[in-house]
């Protein structure tokens, strides 16, 4: 089943051959791939065209770095009552 087109336009790139097989071992969908570098690209120079999409620019890790206030201990003790 096709997927819906999203408001998307077809584009035509010129790329090396060598670079394209190559990459396509890697990422196997290079629109998606090239779309989400050019909405970086926008993003880094304050485009608001990219400013909505600010949320897709997460960490792969997205706790708290260590000794920052909201990061939570490895260990809890029990509270006492009384």
């Amino acid at each position: 089943m096709p997927r819906p087109n999203l408001g998307k336009v077809p584009v035509r790139l010129s790329i090396r051959k060598d670079v394209l097989e190559a990459a396509r071992e890697y990422v196997p969908n290079l629109s998606d791939f090239v779309e989400g570098k050019l909405l970086e690209f926008l993003f880094y120079i304050k485009h608001p065209v990219a400013t909505k999409y600010e949320w897709t620019r997460r960490d792969l890790n997205p706790r708290p770095p260590p000794r920052e206030g909201g990061a939570l201990p490895l260990s809890y003790e029990p509270l006492k009552h009384g």
